[in-house]
């Protein structure tokens, strides 16, 4: 075995004051200093292994590349879910995701690329995207001759007159209940199969609906859009700031059909209502 070179140390002028090692240039004593620091800064996204180095980190990274199909084109972090990416995702300003794309760092197709930017809804084109932006949008021209809520699409309004209509052509082959959409019926049969293919990669949780998931990714980020104008208080969810109002108004929409008491919630109305039937 041919024996270790020893350079002369006046060629090493930069020594180690943990371990004496020496080197040639500072930037090499710094990295090597990492090691005495125990300084794991850059964590595995995966399995949360901990490396000194930014290299290291990336060559562990590719040990998990079969699992992780989806990488943030931004800081190119890689996530296992779609919905993991959505909620990291929001750690980047609007300004960055804008700078990456001007570098020309978002190639190729981004799993973010048509998911909307007010509710993170993945859509599967730009076109489907456009059509649900509108939805949150003001222009709403197609609107119900019954009762005047208006729509951003035709189709939509054409789903919501089988409100008025009593229409439900959309039968569950297992129970017989009748839904307004095919959608609607097909995330209740889930309920008769037990399936739940929208899985959180952050808990092992599963839902039955897109919508559940990424009501439920909210919790992980504690995302609070909505906030009461009253009291200052945020919420998750558009309808839980509904309920949260009433305690402000005194509002009680939902009365017994029995006995006429009156409840902010529905599901308080019906368990009430279910006191009568016994």
């Amino acid at each position: 075995m041919l024996a270790e070179i020893q350079l002369p140390t006046d060629e090493l002028p930069y020594e180690c004051t943990y371990c004496g090692k020496r080197y040639r240039l500072r930037r090499q004593l710094a990295n090597h200093r990492l090691i005495h620091a125990n300084s794991r800064l850059h964590k595995c996204p995966v399995c949360g292994k901990g490396f000194n180095r930014q290299q290291h980190l990336r060559a562990h990274v590719r040990t998990h590349q079969k699992s992780l199909k989806y990488t943030c084109k931004v800081c190119k972090s890689p996530f296992l879910s779609v919905g993991e990416l959505i909620v990291h995702r929001k750690t980047h300003t609007q300004e960055e995701i804008e700078e990456a794309s001007k570098q020309q760092v978002l190639q190729g197709r981004d799993p973010l690329a048509f998911v909307c930017q007010i509710c993170g809804k993945q859509l599967a084109s730009k076109f489907t995207l456009k059509n649900h932006v509108m939805m949150h949008a003001d222009d709403k021209p197609f609107i119900c001759e019954i009762c005047g809520k208006s729509f951003t699409m035709k189709s939509t309004l054409h789903t919501h007159h089988r409100v008025h209509t009593g229409e439900r052509p959309h039968s569950c082959q297992h129970c017989g209940e009748a839904f307004l959409s095919r959608q609607n019926l097909i995330v209740h049969e889930r309920i008769h199969t037990g399936e739940t293919p929208f899985k959180c990669a952050q808990c092992d949780k599963a839902y039955r609906s897109r919508h559940s998931l990424r009501q439920h990714l909210l919790f992980h980020a504690d995302y609070r859009p909505h906030e009461c104008q009253e009291c200052g208080k945020k919420f998750r969810r558009q309808d839980i700031l509904v309920t949260h109002i009433r305690t402000h108004t005194g509002e009680r929409p939902f009365a017994c059909n029995v006995c006429g008491r009156a409840f902010k919630q529905r599901g308080d109305c019906n368990k009430h209502q279910q006191r009568h039937a016994l």
